[in-house]
């Protein structure tokens, strides 16, 4: 199986803006469009990246990547109210074209073109130059967001067109590097970071802020610790970084545990995906090897509980293939039909066909009553943040139907049904 687990952003180039983008989905993943089939692979060759993320944003449209106020714009009112299709995208594209249009319009037109936008009625393809074009608009317009994304994508970007677009970056970086909002340094240094860039005395000033309570430098101490990781040789010195920084997360932890609003839960859920990261790592190594699994597992289910879709993906996937030293089919069919049964119609569910294939064909009917009773057992804490918005009347692909409200798998669907 190929790796699937989750970075910073949609791509690894835009992982420094994972901190100010919370509870932003288009935002919470290496992919989020990825089949979740690809389960976390032990034997992937170097895992250890930036990988914080956020859970899917509960009561917020999935179709919209800003995290800050919404201006709404026809667009972006459709985007709040429907789900995405290609009618709605081509609007949102005719719109971004105008002189009127918003930052966030801007901004979330140039996220859909990153790693490109793929769901059950819309399909937009990455395009490098359409990213930049609106991210930069976005970001000329004050997006602050927008800002750290172009300097990002286009300081990191391998390709050359051409077009001088790294002098731009390095003015916006200058722009950044003054911003004296209350997270304009730590933005600074995530970026820096990003285009691997940071200079010791950054770190330091992070990791004074962190010792001084400030709990999102915390956060990006410990992103710093662990990344400092990949270029070490040395075990010992892996180990000690790495201790250091589960110290940090461990703070970050703690001071957001008791609350349960969106941004507790997109740091919560940041620290857990580092962690899942650290030890993929780690798994490599034989010794740590039993140790590693049970993380991994344990962190995937807490991040499954909180709505997590990607990581309740992963678990049934790597509960099922036992990728981790943990074969249960029946937790792992439990965790697909919650999946598919949050998001109907979703990539998630997409991606679970072929698992929950495997779990109930050809499996006794005896055996199947046996399982559907047990599977509330494993997913009862498990919150659905996943808000499933109606296809704008008209819009529907023909020969396509839409998912019901609340639909999972039907009980005479293939994938639900027993046999001898």
């Amino acid at each position: 199986m190929k790796m699937f687990y989750r970075k910073a952003m949609a791509t690894a180039v835009i992982s420094g803006l994972c901190l100010f983008a919370s509870g932003n989905p288009a935002l919470a993943a290496e992919d989020s469009r990825s089949q979740p089939e690809n389960a976390l692979n032990p034997a992937a060759s170097d895992p250890v990246r930036d990988t914080a993320g956020s859970v899917q944003a509960g009561g917020k449209s999935a179709n919209i990547a800003s995290s800050g106020e919404a201006s709404f714009s026809p667009c972006l009112l459709n985007l709040k109210n429907y789900r995405l299709s290609d009618a709605i995208a081509e609007e949102c594209l005719r719109e971004a074209e105008t002189s009127e249009a918003s930052p966030e319009l801007l901004y979330t037109v140039g996220i859909w073109y990153i790693n490109g936008e793929h769901d059950l009625f819309v399909n937009i393809a990455p395009d490098e130059r359409k990213a930049r074009h609106f991210l930069y608009n976005a970001a000329k317009k004050g997006y602050r967001d927008a800002r750290e994304a172009y300097v990002i994508t286009q300081m990191n970007r391998k390709a050359n067109d051409g077009v001088d677009t790294k002098s731009v970056a390095e003015n916006f970086l200058k722009e950044m590097a003054a911003d004296t909002a209350d997270d304009g340094y730590l933005r600074y240094v995530t970026t820096l970071k990003a285009v691997h860039r940071l200079k010791k005395e950054d770190a330091d000033r992070v990791k004074a802020m962190a010792d001084n309570d400030d709990f999102k430098a915390a956060f990006v101490y410990a992103d710093i610790l662990q990344s400092s990781t990949g270029s070490m040789k040395s075990q010992a010195d892996v180990n000690k970084a790495m201790k250091e920084a589960e110290h940090y997360y461990n703070r970050v932890l703690m001071h957001y545990r008791d609350r349960q609003d969106e941004e507790a839960r997109s740091y919560v859920a940041r620290v857990y995906w580092n962690l899942i990261a650290y030890y993929v790592k780690l798994s490599q190594i034989d010794q740590y090897h039993e140790q590693s699994q049970k993380a991994v597992i344990s962190y995937l289910e807490i991040l499954a509980k909180m709505g997590d879709l990607i990581a309740a993906s992963n678990l049934a996937v790597s509960l099922h293939v036992g990728d981790w030293g943990v074969h249960d089919d029946d937790a792992a069919y439990a965790w697909t039909t919650w999946v598919r049964k949050c998001a109907p119609g979703s990539i998630y569910s997409q991606g679970l066909k072929r698992v929950s294939r495997d779990l109930t064909l050809k499996v006794p009917v005896e055996e199947m009553d046996r399982r559907r009773a047990k599977a509330g057992e494993y997913t009862r804490d498990a919150i659905c943040l996943e808000k499933n918005l109606p296809v704008r009347p008209g819009d529907m692909p023909e020969g396509l139907s839409a998912p019901a409200e609340g639909a999972g798998v039907s009980d005479n669907s293939p994938e639900s049904a027993g046999g001898k």
